[in-house]
C-alpha cells in the first residue's frame, strides 16, 4: 500500500522518470498480492491446516495473533530487502542499468528454484522434535548444498555465454553483477533456518535478523553503488544475504540446538572447486 501511494512521487522526485508511475504503481499492487498469498500460506501451515474445513474450531487468538505480527514484520521486511538494491540503483544510476542488474537477478532466482525445498519440507519440520528434527534437517541440509554449491560455482564460471543465450549479446553488462549474485544460490536453496524457527513457533527470530540484514543491506547499497555500480549492489547484497544466513545459523544452534555438519559445507566446496578448475583448464 506504501508504494502503491508513493508511486507519483517516486517517479516524479526520486527517479524523475514521469513514464515509471503506472509500471509503479501495477508493481506495488503486485507485491501486495504476493506478499498476501505467501502470508496466508505460511498462518495455514504453522498450524497443520492444509485443506479448508467448514466445521467452527475454537482458536488460540492470543497465540495466532503474535505468530502472525512477527510474520508481517519478517515479511515486509523481506520485500524491503528483496528490492532496496534496484530500487537504489535507479536512483543513483541510469534506468537501464536497473534492467542489467535485475535481469543478473532473475537468473540466479530461476535457479535457486530448482533446487530450493525449504517451504515444501515446512509440514515436516512441524511434526518433528529432538533428534528426530536434527536427523531431518542434517539430511536435507547436505543434499542441497549436492546441488547449490555447483550451481552457484557453475553460473558464476559461464556467466557470460549463459547471459548471451538467455538474453543476447546487449544484455552483456549484466554479466559483471552475476559473478557476485550467483553466491546467492547456496543461501536461498540451504536457508532452513527460518522455516524450522516459524515451524516451532519462534517467528520473532527471523524477523528480527531480517530487519538488521535489512538496515546492512540498506547501508552498504549506498556506498557501494555509489562506488562500483551495479557491481556495488550485488556485492552489498550478497554479504546481507550471507549475514542473514550465518545470524539464523548461530541462533539456530542456541536456540534449536541445531546446526548443519562442517561436511555438509566444505565437501561440497571442494568439489565445486575442483570442477570449476577443470573447466578452466580444458579447450573451449
Amino acid at each position: 500500500m506504501i508504494n502503491f501511494l508513493l508511486a507519483k512521487p517516486l517517479a516524479f522526485h526520486v527517479f524523475h522518470k514521469p513514464p515509471l508511475f503506472l509500471p509503479l504503481e501495477i508493481i506495488a499492487v503486485f507485491i501486495f498480492l504476493n506478499a498476501l498469498l505467501g502470508f496466508t500460506n505460511s498462518a495455514f501451515n504453522a498450524f497443520q491446516e492444509f485443506k479448508f474445513k467448514s466445521e467452527v474450531k475454537r482458536i488460540d487468538r492470543k497465540r495466532i495473533l503474535r505468530f502472525l505480527s512477527f510474520l508481517t514484520i519478517g515479511s515486509i521486511s523481506g520485500v524491503v530487502f528483496a528490492y532496496v538494491d534496484s530500487i537504489m540503483l535507479g536512483i543513483f544510476m541510469a534506468a537501464e542499468y536497473v534492467g542489467f542488474y535485475r535481469a543478473s537477478y532473475n537468473i540466479v532466482i530461476a535457479i535457486a528454484g530448482l533446487a530450493a525445498i525449504a517451504g515444501v519440507l515446512f509440514p515436516v519440520f512441524i511434526q518433528l522434535e529432538g533428534d528426530d528434527l536434527n536427523n531431518a534437517f542434517q539430511k536435507v541440509f547436505k543434499y542441497s548444498t549436492i546441488l547449490s554449491f555447483p550451481f552457484a560455482f557453475g553460473l558464476a564460471f559461464i556467466a557470460e555465454p549463459f547471459v548471451k543465450v538467455i538474453y543476447g549479446s546487449d544484455y552483456l553488462p549484466a554479466v559483471y553483477p552475476l559473478y557476485a549474485l550467483s553466491f546467492l544460490i547456496i543461501t536461498a536453496t540451504t536457508d532452513f533456518f527460518g522455516t524450522m524457527f516459524n515451524a516451532k513457533e519462534k517467528p520473532e527470530y527471523p524477523a528480527m535478523v531480517i530487519i538488521v540484514s535489512m538496515t546492512l543491506n540498506v547501508i552498504l547499497n549506498y556506498f557501494l553503488i555509489l562506488k562500483f555500480g551495479m557491481i556495488g549492489a550485488a556485492v552489498a547484497t550478497v554479504i546481507s544475504t550471507y549475514f542473514n544466513f550465518v545470524s539464523l545459523s548461530i541462533l539456530s544452534k542456541r536456540v534449536l540446538d541445531i546446526f548443519p555438519a562442517l561436511s555438509s559445507i566444505y565437501k561440497p566446496l571442494f568439489s565445486s572447486l575442483a570442477m570449476v578448475a577443470f573447466l578452466y583448464f580444458i579447450p573451449n
